[in-house]
């Protein structure tokens, strides 16, 4: 079980948080960028398995991240892109850790 308020040291990976968006070129033409939405130092948690419910994977979670509190992020997490040394994970579940003060991003490798 993870710490609800890492120390400092541990949060040592500087990661991205990324949203999609489309926008349109100089000829018009529909294209998809990534949007900073915030750059922070995270905790990495390894070793979080899936969850199995009667032989089927309901959860597969492959890491967590613990972050410091950030009101975009907790509401609209689903819909972002994690980055952490240019490995793009997608955001499955966002869980606040204390009161408003860390979260965990359970993440999947994005495909």
């Amino acid at each position: 079980m993870a710490v609800a308020n890492p120390y400092i040291g541990k949060m040592d990976r500087l990661v991205d948080i990324k949203k999609t968006v489309k926008t349109q070129s100089d000829t018009g033409a529909q294209k998809t960028e990534d949007e900073l939405v915030c750059r922070s130092w995270a905790a990495l948690e390894e070793g979080r398995g899936g969850e199995e419910l009667e032989g089927k994977v309901m959860h597969g979670a492959d890491l967590a991240y613990v972050m410091r509190w950030n009101s975009d992020v907790r509401r609209n997490g689903k819909d972002y892109v994690l980055i952490d040394r240019d490995t793009r994970y997608r955001i499955v579940h966002v869980e606040e850790l204390g009161r408003k003060r860390h979260m965990r991003l359970n993440v999947t490798v994005y495909e």
